[in-house]
C-alpha cells in the first residue's frame, strides 16, 4: 500500500459563474455528520480491503454521490496522449451513460478541464447555460455538474465527476465538498495502484517472452525427434 502523503491536497472550490439559475432547484436529503463520516470510513477500508478496482470504485463513487445528493458519477483520467477518458460510471442508469463509456476529449475542454487547470474542485449548478458545457453532455440531460481533479505522485491523474440529471443542485456546503475532496484522494490513490500494476504485469510479459520462444523450440525440437522415421 502507497502512503496518502504522497498525494496532493485538494481544496477549495471554484467561483460560480454569474448565470441566473432555473426554478427548479431541489434540496435532497443528505446523510447527517455521523452518517458522512462512516461513509468515509467506509471508502478508506474498501482502498486497503478491496482488490478489484472496479469494485473499489463502485464503493468509492457511491459515497461521493451520497455525500452530496448527486445522481452519477463518472471518472474521467487522463489517457497516454493526455486526453481525457471516461472510463468508469456509478450511480446514473448505465443506458443513459453506457456511449461514453471510451469517450475521449481534450485536456482544456469543459468543467473537467477547468478543475484541472485551476487545481481545485469545481461545482457548476446551472450546467446548461455554462460557459463550460459541452453540447453532448447538454443534450444527455445534464442540470448540476461537480468536477473534482485528481492528482498523484506523478502528477495531475484526471478528475471525479459528480452529476445531477433529475434537477439542479443546491449549493453545496464546503465542508461536503472537503468530504467528496477526500474520497478523490482515495480513488487517486487507488488509480495509482493500478497503475503500477498494470507496468509490472506488462514488465512481467515482455521478459517472458524470450522464455516463450525458447520453449516453443523446445517443444517442437522434442516433437520432431520424438516422430517416428520412416523405414524402408
Amino acid at each position: 500500500m502507497f502512503p496518502l502523503a504522497g498525494f496532493l491536497p485538494l481544496s477549495g472550490i471554484g467561483n460560480l459563474e454569474d448565470v441566473a439559475l432555473p426554478d427548479r432547484i431541489v434540496t435532497r436529503d443528505l446523510p447527517g455528520e455521523r452518517a458522512a463520516t462512516e461513509l468515509l470510513l467506509n471508502v478508506v477500508d474498501a482502498l486497503t480491503l478491496e482488490p478489484d478496482f472496479e469494485r473499489f470504485f463502485t464503493r468509492a463513487a457511491d459515497a461521493a454521490r451520497r455525500l452530496v445528493g448527486g445522481d452519477g458519477a463518472a471518472l474521467i483520467l487522463l489517457d497516454a496522449a493526455g486526453r481525457f477518458e471516461y472510463q468508469f460510471f456509478n450511480g446514473e442508469p448505465p443506458a443513459r451513460l453506457a456511449p461514453f463509456e471510451g469517450y475521449t476529449f481534450a485536456r482544456g475542454e469543459g468543467i473537467a478541464g477547468w478543475a484541472l487547470r485551476e487545481g481545485h474542485s469545481v461545482h457548476l449548478e446551472d450546467y446548461p447555460n455554462s460557459r463550460h458545457a459541452m453540447p453532448e453532455f447538454v443534450e444527455l440531460g445534464l442540470q448540476s455538474n461537480l468536477a473534482v481533479p485528481l492528482y498523484g505522485v506523478e502528477g495531475p491523474m484526471g478528475v471525479l465527476a459528480l452529476s445531477w440529471f433529475r434537477d439542479r443542485a443546491a449549493p453545496l456546503d464546503p465542508e461536503r465538498i472537503m468530504l467528496v475532496e477526500k474520497v478523490a484522494g482515495q480513488i487517486a490513490v487507488a488509480c495509482h495502484i493500478r497503475n503500477l500494476e498494470q507496468r509490472l504485469e506488462a514488465r512481467d510479459r515482455q521478459q517472458a517472452r524470450p522464455w516463450v520462444r525458447v520453449a516453443a523450440s523446445r517443444r517442437a525440437h522434442s516433437a520432431a525427434l520424438a516422430r517416428p522415421k520412416a523405414v524402408f
